[in-house]
């Protein structure tokens, strides 16, 4: 696995079991293991790895989203911002610096994709990947 240094500038904030549990169900959606594993040390922390393909382009993390509610930056706020763009079953995770957001998208109860939401084109989601482990070994420098 790749080592990504993760930086965190503005909180100390740490999601505990129960925050994370009450965003869950607001929004409907469990996140998988292994990216809880990443949000309880580095939630709304910004990588040292960031850049990812997205088909013949290039695309890069600016941050994960925060569990923490009252961050400008949250999960919560930005699944409403794709949710009032009439995309359903679509989770975001991080945020590019222009707006758009790499997102889960539920495909059943037992499992979802990695996919990129750009916010000039909503109705369009492009596939990453099967996974959040898969989407960190995307990312390069």
């Amino acid at each position: 696995m790749k080592k990504i240094v993760w930086n965190k500038f503005d909180s100390d904030y740490l999601p505990t079991d129960e925050e994370i549990e009450s965003v869950e169900k607001k929004i409907g959606f469990k996140f998988p293991k292994d990216y809880i594993e990443v949000m309880k040390k580095n939630d709304g922390a910004y990588p040292s790895i960031r850049t990812f393909d997205i088909r013949d382009d290039e695309d890069c993390i600016n941050n994960l989203l925060s569990f923490d509610e009252s961050d400008a930056q949250s999960i919560t706020f930005a699944y409403n911002v794709v949710l009032e763009r009439g995309i359903k079953n679509v989770y975001p995770i991080a945020r590019d610096p222009f707006g758009n957001y790499v997102c889960y998208k539920k495909i059943n109860s037992h499992n979802s994709k990695i996919v990129f939401w750009n916010h000039e084109k909503p109705k369009k989601l492009i596939e990453l990947c099967d996974n959040f482990s898969e989407f960190l070994e995307m990312l390069y420098e």
